[in-house]
């Protein structure tokens, strides 16, 4: 996948009220998270246009959602 039109799958699905984020391992592995519910409509947009890629067009993409900071020890809402 290009980044450009990862980019422009990622910022859609944000207009949309998109609430995925992710956050950076110290391995380099990539957890995506969802703090807060999301608009029906961003979650089907998410399901049909993202969730679909390979894993190598996945993890591109993934590195272009709002990152985490902060977070320690799985606490998955980021305090």
């Amino acid at each position: 996948m290009e980044i450009a039109g990862g980019t422009q799958l990622i910022e859609k699905y944000l207009e949309l009220g998109g609430q995925r984020r992710i956050y950076v391992e110290e391995d380099g592995s990539i957890r995506v998270f969802t703090l807060d519910p999301e608009p029906e409509a961003a979650a089907r947009f998410w399901e049909e246009n993202i969730a679909v890629l390979d894993i190598r067009g996945l993890n591109n993409l993934y590195r272009l959602l709002p990152l985490i900071q902060g977070l320690h020890g799985g606490n998955q809402n980021g305090l």
